[in-house]
């Protein structure tokens, strides 16, 4: 099976016990399989920001990733149970986002306020998640602590020893920091952030998500390792191009949220300072898609060609599946901005070369 025509010079994507399926098609497979079991509960922990039905099944069917992991790494029987919890894990992280990307939380780039207090806010409300998880019990009664108490059940059950389980709730720890490190900086207004730090942020969003999800694929006894430090750097190099690629894809609904200074919303701030300010203010979506293109800041989003996609995949070869599936979920991101009806199709061929059409791919 190949990548849709549209990217030419994409590579075919190596063959597994799974692709007889195109890939959006095993991605909603997976994801349908979890939330039949976890919608009661899911609709309780998510009341206060309810997440949509497209995030849901997205994020549930990224349990993909560790069940490719898990097959690469050796494993046979476990299918399953690895993609059930990397999916729980996975909906667990959202339904905490919602709630602290929300402008009534963190209100947005256009006042006045506490970075300090910001973050400590943050770091407060994720808290009872993370040590709900790391306990395997809830903390607190709240659905979202059962929710994470039934993660940290089945990723005990899954850990062939306490090294395996402790190294994967470091990363579950470094991201549940990371969250507030994003709601932080990308709620400011640009003008008060560092090109670096926006790019750190960036990378680290998707970069500690899609790992700690692909983790839970070398808990099992059967695997033959647990995934080496060139290995899990190599997912940050993938977040950077993934958050970009995000922010792209939600570019107007971050708008609306407060989230002004993702990658996009940086670069469009310092090619066009007044015009972006002023369209934020005023909540002129189609102003801000024109300004978006016009400065070519959606540019600075993707890489200039395919290599450097190549290059981070090849870092991620010996994962099987996994590095298909991150290219995939970047040509898939890139296609939600190429086809945004405030963008219209006027964009360069760069842009339609890198997406990825998710009913052919």
């Amino acid at each position: 099976m190949r990548l849709p025509t549209t990217a030419t010079n994409n590579p075919p994507l190596r063959s597994s016990r799974h692709t007889a399926q195109p890939r959006a098609h095993r991605l909603t497979l997976r994801g349908k399989k979890t939330l039949c079991t976890i919608d009661e509960l899911l609709d309780r922990a998510d009341r206060r920001a309810p997440v949509s039905a497209r995030s849901r099944l997205l994020c549930a069917g990224l349990g993909v990733l560790a069940e490719d992991a898990y097959t690469a790494l050796g494993g046979d029987a476990r299918h399953d149970e690895i993609g059930h919890a990397a999916a729980l894990l996975s909906l667990l992280t959202k339904v905490d986002d919602e709630v602290i990307d929300a402008r009534r939380f963190h209100r947005g780039p256009l006042r006045t306020r506490d970075h300090t207090e910001l973050r400590q806010a943050a770091r407060n409300y994720l808290a009872p998640t993370l040590r709900s998880l790391r306990a395997a019990y809830a903390v607190a009664n709240e659905p979202r602590c059962e929710l994470a108490a039934q993660v940290g059940q089945m990723l005990r059950g899954l850990a062939a020893s306490p090294a395996r389980l402790d190294a994967l709730l470091e990363v579950v720890a470094i991201g549940w920091e990371v969250q507030v490190d994003a709601v932080d900086v990308l709620s400011r207004h640009p003008d008060e952030s560092a090109s670096f730090e926006v790019a750190r942020v960036t990378a680290a969003i998707s970069g500690y998500w899609l790992l700690m999800i692909t983790m839970i694929g070398a808990l099992p006894a059967e695997t033959e390792r647990m995934l080496s430090p060139a290995e899990r750097q190599a997912f940050i190099r993938w977040g950077w191009y993934i958050q970009r690629a995000d922010a792209l894809a939600d570019f107007g609904k971050d708008a609306e949220a407060g989230l002004a200074n993702s990658w996009a919303g940086y670069v469009l701030f310092e090619r066009a300072r007044d015009n972006y300010t002023e369209a934020l203010r005023a909540g002129d979506t189609s102003r801000l898609y024109r300004l978006l293109r016009d400065t070519e800041a959606d540019l600075t989003c993707v890489p200039a060609c395919e290599a450097p996609l190549l290059r981070a995949a090849s870092e991620l070869e010996s994962l099987g599946q996994v590095p298909d599936w991150l290219r995939w979920i970047h040509g898939m991101l890139t296609h939600r901005y190429v086809t945004h009806a405030e963008v219209g199709g006027r964009v360069p061929d760069r842009l339609t070369t890198l997406a990825i059409d998710p009913r052919e791919g």
